[in-house]
């Protein structure tokens, strides 16, 4: 059977058709959408303190021509403050007339005001989910901010557990009375010591705060600005 391309659009839209209406017995298949052309990410890395020109913008392959659609890839940046980055065409040669290699731009937002919420940040990243659908458009799904920060460790004091027998409710009210009137008389006798433990107490210093390491992940605003 010899067909030419509009042939084959016409026989392959019609048995799709035919398998998705149910009322035609046809052999199923499946139905893949691929991207057309290379798609590549273009961004210009932070600018060092000890230079005066901007760097040279870094490309990175996104997703590839004939790759099956839609597909998603993870971009981990390390960023500590806002930033922009474009997607466009790796050879406009290969597009059709007119078509600009240029796609979209994107700029992604909160970095720095997240960053001002934690103390002495390390470890700083930012992910970037893009997704290319099966009609070749790119956008960004998710963007996120990793960090890790010094938090102070308080101490947890252990919780008393409670009897709930009413018998052991009373035992325990009689232990209490019997402890308090023991309590009333030696309290005279230790008043002069209580004095001077709690002035020797207070001159000792404080025990240093201690620390912990503590990873967060906050989300983070990325919109699209043109191409």
């Amino acid at each position: 059977l010899g067909m030419n391309g509009d042939d084959s659009v016409c026989l392959g839209a019609t048995l799709f058709a035919a398998s998705l209406s149910g009322e035609f017995r046809v052999k199923k298949f499946t139905l893949n959408d691929l991207a057309l052309f290379t798609s590549v990410l273009s961004i210009v890395p932070p600018k060092a303190d000890s230079d005066d020109e901007l760097p040279a913008a870094k490309t990175i392959e996104l997703f590839d021509a004939a790759e099956q659609t839609p597909l998603t890839r993870v971009m981990t940046f390390k960023r500590a403050e806002d930033f922009t980055f474009s997607v466009h065409y790796s050879d406009a040669s290969q597009l059709p007339h007119s078509i600009s290699p240029n796609c979209s731009r994107f700029e992604v937002e909160g970095v720095t005001k997240e960053l001002m919420r934690y103390k002495n940040a390390t470890k700083i990243q930012v992910k970037v989910t893009l997704a290319i659908d099966s009609s070749n458009m790119v956008t960004v799904a998710k963007a996120e901010l990793l960090a890790d920060h010094m938090v102070e460790k308080k101490d947890e004091k252990p919780k008393s557990e409670k009897k709930k027998d009413k018998k052991g409710k009373s035992k325990e009210a009689k232990s209490n009375t019997t402890a308090a009137e023991t309590n009333q008389t030696e309290e005279a006798d230790k008043n002069a010591t209580d004095v001077n433990s709690t002035d020797a107490s207070s001159t000792e210093p404080p025990p240093p705060p201690v620390y912990k390491k503590v990873s967060e992940r906050a989300s983070l605003k990325a919109s699209r600005f043109g191409a």
